[in-house]
C-alpha cells in the first residue's frame, strides 16, 4: 500500500485517477479508490451466485441494492437512486406489502389462495408509474433501452393491478414494478443529466446515486466527469508518487440487504463471473411467477411447434404421476386414409356455406366447429370472421386425434351444447370459479401449461359436487381431476369444493347462472381463446428463445390488438358498440386491424397483399377497410387450421349485458 500523500489544497479538484478515498480490499494485487466519494463499498466481484431472497430481491448481486461492476450494456445502473427515507415521496418504491392488511382473496374462486392487493395499498406506486411513463413518452431519445424499460415497468404494473394471483406472486410483482421503476428512472436520468457530460470537465458528484465499480480507466474518467459516484478497482502499482490520495478507509460492507433464502427455495438463477450476465438475471420483466412456474405438463414454446392434446389414456397417466409423452409437432396436414365408418358419418354442415363441395366426414366428427352453434346465449358472428370460417377447405381427411392441438381456453360452444340445463349451468358456474386460476397458469410465457383435451374439459367443467368426499363416485373422480390438473400449483387445503355463494366476473357479483350475463361470459371466452391462440401461433412463427427481450416485445406488439393494451385477460366490459376488433363501426376497428396486420406480417407465407400493404388508416373508405379485414381474417383462420388441425376460436360481436351494479 502506498504512503498517504496530498498534493495542493484538500478541496482542489481531483483527477479521475486520484483518490479522494482508497481502501485495501484484501487482495494482494488490487486496491479500490474513488475520485469523488469519501467511502468505498465492498466490491462484489469474481464468481457470484444470483438467487431470489426472502424479500423477493436478489441480495448483494442486485444492482438496485448495491453498486456493481460497470459494463457498457447496463450502464444505466450507475444512476439508480439510493434507498430513500420512509417519508420521502418515493417511499412506495421500497414499500413491502402485508398479506393480512393489503391482500384480498377473490370471492367465489375455486382456489382460496388467489386474490389481489387492495387498490388503496398500491395507489401511490401506481401514481409514480403513471408519472414516469408520461415523462419517458415525452422524452425524445435514440437509446432503445429507455422505451424497453418503460414497457417492462408498465407491464409489471398491469400484472400487479389486474391479475389475481397468490400473495407470494403479488409481492413479487410489487418488487418487479419497483425494480423497473428504478431502472427506468435511472435510464431517464442518465439521458437527461449525465450522458452528455462524460466528455467535459468533472461535474459535482450526485451522492444520491448508486454509482458503480470499474476496472477500466476510461470508464472511471467518464463517470467521474458525469458526476456519478465511481470506484476504481486498480492494481496497486497504478498508484504513482504523484497520485493524490486524500484518505485511506476501511471498505463499507453491505447493510440492510436481505440474504435469507427466498420463497423459491434458494434456486440459483446464475453462477459465474460478476457483470452483465448476472445483472440480467435480476431483470426478468415480471414473467417470473413463483407459484405458476411448477406445472410439469405441456411446454408452450416447444422447439419445432406445439405438441397436440394428450389422449385420455395418456392424460390419465400424467395425472397420476406418469411421464409426459413426447410427440413431434406436425406442421402440415398429413394424408390420412379415412375409416369406412367416417365416410358414412352424417354430415352436419351444409355445403352452401363454403365454396367447397362439402366437408370430409372426419373433419366434422359429429359437430362442424367452423359453423355457428345456435343458442340464445351465443354472441353474433363478425362478418369478416364468419366468411373466413366458412371458406376453410375441409374436404381433406382430418388429422388423427393425437396430432390435433388441444385448447388453451375451453371451446365456448362446449358450455352451451349440453341438452341438460343442469349440466350447462354447472359448466358455466365451474368455468367462472376456475377462470382466474386457469388464466393464472396461462399468464407467463415460459411456464409449461396444459392444453386440456376436449373430453377432459367436459369432466373438469362439470366440477365438484356435494358427494365429492366419497372416492367411489363419478363426481368424486371428476373433482379429483380438477385437483390434479391444478395440484402442482395449489395445495389441497386451497381448493374450495363448496359451490354455494357468489363469484366475481368483470365487476359483476354473480349468484348462480344469470341469463342476462351469460352472453357476455361466452363472448369473453371467445375473446380469451383468440388471444391465447394468436399468442401460440406467434410464438411458433417468431420464436424468441435466444432473445431476452423478445417476449416483452411480442407482448407489446400483440397487446395492440386489444383495448387498454391488455393481452392476457379482459379487465373491463366493452361498451355496447364493442371495442377493438369487435367494434361495430369499421373505422373504430382501424387501429386494431393495423396492429393485427403488423403481427401477421411477421409470419412465414404471409401474402404480399398483407405484408406489403399500406397501413390501415382512418382516411380509408369503409369498403376498403372491410375488404382488407376479410383478407387478414381469412389468412389467420387458414393458417391456424393448417398448424393445429382444428377450428380456431375467433372474435365475436359483443352482446349487450347490464352494467355492474
Amino acid at each position: 500500500m502506498p504512503s498517504l500523500e496530498t498534493h495542493g489544497e484538500n478541496d482542489a479538484p481531483l483527477h479521475w485517477a486520484d483518490a479522494l478515498s482508497l481502501a485495501d480490499i484484501g487482495d494482494p494485487k488490487y486496491v479500490v479508490s474513488s475520485p469523488n466519494m469519501t467511502y468505498i463499498p465492498s466490491p462484489h466481484i469474481g464468481i457470484v451466485e444470483v438467487s431470489m431472497r426472502a424479500d423477493y430481491r436478489y441480495g448483494i448481486p442486485d444492482p438496485i441494492q448495491w453498486p456493481q461492476v460497470f459494463t457498457d450494456s447496463c450502464d444505466y445502473v450507475c444512476s439508480v437512486l439510493r434507498p430513500v427515507p420512509a417519508d420521502d415521496p418515493y417511499a412506495p418504491i421500497w414499500w413491502t406489502p402485508n398479506e393480512d392488511s393489503d391482500f384480498v382473496i377473490l370471492e367465489g374462486s375455486l382456489f382460496t389462495s388467489l386474490g389481489l392487493l387492495k387498490p388503496e395499498a398500491i395507489s401511490r406506486l401506481g401514481a409514480l408509474v403513471d408519472e414516469l411513463s408520461e415523462l419517458v413518452s415525452s422524452f425524445a431519445t435514440d437509446d432503445s433501452r429507455l422505451p424497453w424499460l418503460k414497457l417492462a415497468m408498465c407491464q409489471t404494473w398491469d400484472r400487479l393491478k389486474y391479475f389475481p394471483c397468490t400473495f407470494r406472486d403479488a409481492a413479487l410483482q410489487v418488487r418487479e414494478t419497483q425494480r423497473y421503476w428504478l431502472l427506468t428512472r435511472a435510464c431517464l436520468d442518465w439521458e437527461q443529466k449525465h450522458a452528455e457530460n462524460m466528455l467535459g470537465s468533472p461535474q459535482p458528484v450526485n451522492a444520491g446515486l448508486m454509482g458503480a465499480f470499474s476496472t477500466d480507466g476510461g470508464v472511471i474518467q467518464k463517470l467521474h466527469n458525469a458526476g456519478i459516484p465511481v470506484w476504481y478497482i486498480r492494481s496497486d502499482v497504478s498508484i504513482m508518487n504523484d497520485t493524490s490520495v486524500r484518505t485511506i478507509v476501511i471498505p463499507t460492507p453491505p447493510v440492510d440487504i436481505c440474504v435469507d433464502s427466498g420463497p423459491d427455495g434458494g434456486h440459483i438463477l446464475y453462477r459465474g463471473l460478476a457483470g452483465t450476465a448476472h445483472m440480467l438475471q435480476t431483470m426478468r420483466s415480471g414473467h417470473t411467477y413463483l407459484d405458476v412456474s411448477r406445472t410439469p405438463l405441456l411446454v408452450v414454446d416447444a422447439v419445432g411447434g406445439y405438441a397436440a392434446a394428450c389422449s385420455q389414456k395418456d392424460y390419465k397417466g400424467i395425472l397420476v404421476g406418469g411421464q409426459v409423452p413426447t410427440r413431434t409437432a406436425v406442421m402440415s396436414t398429413p394424408v390420412v386414409k379415412p375409416r369406412d365408418s367416417e365416410v358414412r358419418m352424417k354430415l352436419k354442415a351444409s355445403s352452401k356455406h363454403t365454396p367447397y363441395l362439402r366437408p370430409h366426414a372426419s373433419q366434422t366428427r359429429g359437430v362442424n366447429k367452423f359453423e355457428r352453434f345456435e343458442h340464445p346465449w351465443m354472441p353474433k358472428e363478425l362478418p369478416a370472421w364468419q366468411d373466413a370460417m366458412r371458406s376453410v377447405d375441409l374436404t381433406q381427411p382430418a388429422r388423427p386425434n393425437p396430432e390435433i392441438w388441444g385448447y388453451w381456453i375451453p371451446e365456448p360452444a362446449l358450455l352451451l351444447r349440453p341438452q341438460s340445463t343442469d349440466r350447462r349451468d354447472r359448466y358455466i358456474r365451474t368455468w367462472l370459479r376456475m377462470r382466474d386460476g386457469w388464466l393464472y397458469l396461462l399468464r407467463v410465457p415460459d411456464v409449461p401449461v396444459t392444453s386440456v383435451p376436449s373430453q377432459w374439459w367436459r369432466d373438469v367443467l362439470f366440477g365438484p359436487t356435494g358427494r365429492a368426499h366419497d372416492p367411489s363416485t363419478l363426481n368424486a373422480r371428476r373433482w379429483d381431476v380438477i385437483k390434479k390438473v391444478f395440484g402442482t400449483i395449489f395445495e389441497d387445503k386451497q381448493f374450495n369444493s363448496i359451490e354455494s355463494g357468489p363469484v366475481w366476473w368483470l365487476g359483476h357479483r354473480i349468484n348462480g347462472v344469470e341469463p342476462e350475463l351469460c352472453p357476455g361470459i361466452i363472448w369473453e371466452m371467445f375473446d380469451l381463446g383468440f388471444r391465447y391462440e394468436l399468442l401460440a401461433l406467434d410464438r411458433l412463427f417468431v420464436p424468441s428463445r435466444n432473445d431476452p427481450h423478445g417476449e416483452r416485445g411480442r407482448e407489446d406488439l400483440l397487446s395492440g390488438l386489444f383495448p387498454s393494451h391488455h393481452l392476457y385477460s379482459i379487465t373491463e366490459m366493452p361498451s355496447s358498440g364493442g371495442a377493438g376488433l369487435c367494434a361495430l363501426v369499421p373505422h373504430a376497428r382501424v387501429p386494431y386491424l393495423e396492429a393485427f396486420r403488423r403481427v401477421v406480417s411477421r409470419w412465414p407465407a404471409c401474402p404480399a397483399s398483407i405484408h406489403n400493404a399500406s397501413p390501415f388508416a382512418i382516411s380509408m373508405s369503409t369498403d376498403d377497410i372491410l375488404a382488407r379485414e376479410k383478407e387478414i381474417a381469412k389468412f389467420y383462420v387458414d393458417t391456424f387450421f393448417a398448424q393445429s388441425g382444428r377450428a380456431p376460436i375467433v372474435p365475436h360481436q359483443f352482446p349487450v349485458v347490464p352494467d355492474p351494479a
